[in-house]
């Protein structure tokens, strides 16, 4: 029974025991109230038009789907409707694109237990939420998106360090690449170089680790 004047929140998780567990936490603030659990897109999209949830916590990961599509059907149903990642998910692609389809809040499933409800109350109050565990980068990248600026790849760089981008995507080496595109491994180094520093990645690992990621979100 959902006790009138509480928000009411909705919990998306394909783990019993994740459920539970943010259910506990949610249900130990006086003006909160768990509504309803679901494990699956089409189990949450029900509570969602129903408009019996006020919120809802995701999970990137669900039984026959994600949270990603399930963000984007949802806002389709209610477009103001608030809706907070709660993931171990902590790639800076898969940050980006829950943001950019809708999300208003990002927490990571190995910070304290309390930062959910924090999370959800900052959301409530019409502010976006990114877990503070999350690298500079990711935190760049989602404050540009929050202030309209089309961060991608594909906006920000030229159409040679485009290539390249999405060659290391495909797990190339500055070799491999260099013989594809005919041009020198020096050229090449070069133009990593400048991929780094407009989209603001340290090293060369987490370039590499981003463009993969990129790579998979586009397919």
């Amino acid at each position: 029974m959902v006790v009138r004047g509480k928000t009411r929140v909705l919990v998306v998780d394909d783990h019993p025991m994740v459920r539970d567990f943010v259910g506990q936490l949610i249900c130990r603030e006086e003006d909160m109230e768990v509504c309803a659990q679901a494990e699956t897109i089409d189990d949450a999209l029900e509570v969602i038009a129903s408009g019996t949830a006020d919120i809802a916590v995701v999970d990137v990961v669900l039984r026959g789907g994600n949270g990603i599509e399930l963000i984007s059907r949802a806002l389709e149903l209610r477009p103001s409707f608030p809706i907070v990642m709660f993931t171990a998910y902590d790639e800076p692609a898969v940050v980006e694109r829950a943001f950019q389809v809708g999300a208003k809040g990002y927490v990571l499933k190995h910070e304290p237990s309390q930062t959910v409800v924090a999370a959800l109350r900052c959301v409530l109050a019409g502010e976006t939420y990114l877990s503070e565990m999350l690298s500079d980068p990711v935190l760049t990248r989602v404050v540009a998106l929050r202030n309209g600026i089309d961060s991608s790849p594909a906006e920000i760089l030229s159409t040679r360090e485009l290539q390249i981008f999405q060659l290391l995507g495909q797990g190339m080496k500055a070799g491999e690449i260099a013989e594809h595109l005919e041009i020198s491994v020096k050229t090449v180094q070069a133009h990593r170089a400048n991929i780094k520093q407009k989209l603001n990645l340290k090293t060369g690992g987490r370039l590499t680790r981003y463009a993969i990621q990129c790579a998979m979100l586009a397919t």
